[in-house]
């Protein structure tokens, strides 16, 4: 591999050590917000929730819900692109 291909690649890795560290801090986060919210609840419906703190929880979650995806559908990419070199080095080296 030349040295701009390793770079690439050195990048790619870090960003999906990124990604996964920032996924996995969304998720506590969501937790976090989860646990303080009735069971069953519905971030459309905000009719059991007791306090306005509650709302902002339910908002909170469904905020790191969206970015959880996001981030999953950004890894998703970067695997791919990872994948991609892997092919590349294995087919330039001759190994399959």
């Amino acid at each position: 591999m030349d040295i701009r291909a390793k770079r690439e690649k050195q990048y790619l890795e870090e960003r999906k050590q990124q990604l996964e560290y920032n996924m996995a801090t969304s998720r506590q986060f969501l937790n976090f917000f989860e646990s303080r919210l009735p069971e069953g609840y519905s971030e459309q419906n905000q009719t059991n929730f007791k306090t306005d703190l509650q709302s902002q929880f339910a908002q909170s979650a469904y905020s790191h819900k969206q970015l959880i995806a996001m981030l999953e559908t950004y890894h998703q990419e970067v695997m791919k692109s990872l994948a991609d070199y892997d092919k590349k080095r294995s087919a330039g080296s001759g190994i399959v």
